[in-house]
């Protein structure tokens, strides 16, 4: 059945229709900049560790609103649209084989709740997107209700960042990530409570902006 969410998905019309206006900022590697780097998506693509300069200065910036002990734990930035064409299909087709009652627009409306569609400057394409959780002083991720990455299908939409069928303590430390993150001027994609952008179209409707600054780069 399709569910319905409170929130713009990544492929609404009014996100698709935010104008790019691009900036040219390069694209810097973070693990340049000592960052804590999860290893999980280094066979995707060798470049996932780069984001654009102002998005790399902002997660340095927002680090110093962690609390003492905590740390971002970096799991994936840039990521090629041919890469994202792939991702989107294998899920597409995952989903439809799973669900052989859903219609073309159920299946689209359930795919993009996790994988944006490589039509229109998805996120990560622009190096302004970031995948992100957060580690303790021993290097142990935190807890936070539903494993980075776990596709929404499989754990109850526990993956959506206002999600209230985790433990007080997992929404406690999404709680941390929202507002060391948000305080610098990043937005969420509320159907992962992992995904952060800045500079994007995403970023650009929420953050009432007249347009991005970053498209997509190869």
């Amino acid at each position: 059945m399709r569910q319905e969410v409170d929130f713009l998905l990544i492929s609404d019309p009014k996100i698709w229709a935010m104008e790019v206006k691009e900036c040219h900022e390069p694209l810097v590697n973070l693990k340049d900049l000592n960052f804590k780097i999860s290893l999980n998506r280094s066979g995707f693509y060798p470049g996932y560790t780069k984001v654009r300069k102002t998005v790399a200065d902002k997660l340095l910036a927002a680090a110093h609103y962690l609390p003492d002990g905590i740390a971002f734990y970096f799991s994936e930035g840039h990521r090629p649209i041919s890469l994202q064409r792939q991702m989107y299909t294998e899920y597409y087709n995952q989903l439809s084989q799973a669900n052989p009652s859903w219609d073309e627009s159920t299946l689209k409306h359930e795919t993009v709740k996790f994988v944006a569609p490589p039509e229109d400057v998805p996120p990560h394409s622009t190096g302004g997107a970031i995948d992100i959780t957060l580690v303790d002083a021993n290097g142990h991720e935190l807890d936070m209700g539903a494993i980075l990455d776990e596709t929404p299908d499989k754990n109850e939409n526990r993956n959506f960042t206002a999600a209230r069928n985790i433990p007080e303590s997992a929404i406690a430390n999404r709680q941390i990530l929202i507002h060391a993150l948000t305080r610098v001027g990043f937005v969420n994609y509320p159907a992962e409570w992992w995904h952060w952008s800045y500079g994007d179209k995403y970023w650009a409707y929420h953050a009432r902006q007249t347009h991005a600054i970053y498209g997509s780069v190869e």
